[in-house]
């Protein structure tokens, strides 16, 4: 009868250690099981945002690629129409012209040499001019300065404004009193009128 109520002692204190041992890892599980739904719910949101960035930058290589087709259309316009001035200035006409490249200069006026020079600004010994028609879908202006100035193919000048400079210009064709520049860089809008030098 002793060695029964000893096994059952024992089997008391076993139960008792076993319910414990059970809290403990049923306490173990449920911290588990919240951090198992915390990593769920961290994984969730990565995935919405990996496919959120996928989007965009989906979105963005396909603008990057409409900008490069304008990009190289417009480079191609350019080159066509540089090639045209240059054919008309040394007097070839280009093989294919297309009535939508071509573009119209305004009408050259011819003065007595007297009037021209009277015309022409200038500060000190530097040539002034002005802007005298602007083409900004061919980027191209013209000046009131030509030949009878000493300008050549290829001289550079800044546009001024308010005695800031605002742009660089290249001069790509030449005739007598008129030259047409191209826009080689503009800080600002170029207007009919601001001077050139």
């Amino acid at each position: 009868m002793y060695s029964l109520a000893q096994e059952l002692v024992r089997d008391k204190k076993d139960k008792i250690l076993i319910e414990e041992q059970a809290k403990v890892i049923k306490n173990e599980n449920v911290v588990l099981r919240r951090q198992l739904a915390s990593l769920n719910t961290r994984k969730i949101s990565l995935e919405e945002k990996l496919a959120d960035s996928q989007t965009k930058t989906t979105v963005l290589e396909k603008r990057v690629t409409e900008l490069d087709t304008v990009l190289q259309d417009s480079a191609s316009r350019m080159d066509s129409m540089k090639k045209q001035i240059s054919a008309k200035a040394s007097g070839q006409q280009p093989e294919q012209m297309r009535q939508e490249d071509t573009v119209e200069l305004p009408p050259i006026v011819v003065r007595p040499r007297q009037e021209t020079m009277a015309l022409e600004p200038t500060i000190g010994a530097t040539l002034v001019g002005k802007v005298l028609a602007i083409n900004q879908d061919n980027n191209f202006v013209i000046v009131d300065m030509g030949e009878d100035n000493g300008i050549k193919v290829g001289n550079t000048f800044k546009v001024w404004r308010d005695a800031k400079p605002i742009a660089h210009l290249e001069a790509i064709q030449v005739r007598k009193t008129i030259s047409a520049c191209d826009i080689k860089k503009q800080m600002s809008p170029i207007k009919v009128g601001d001077q050139v030098k």
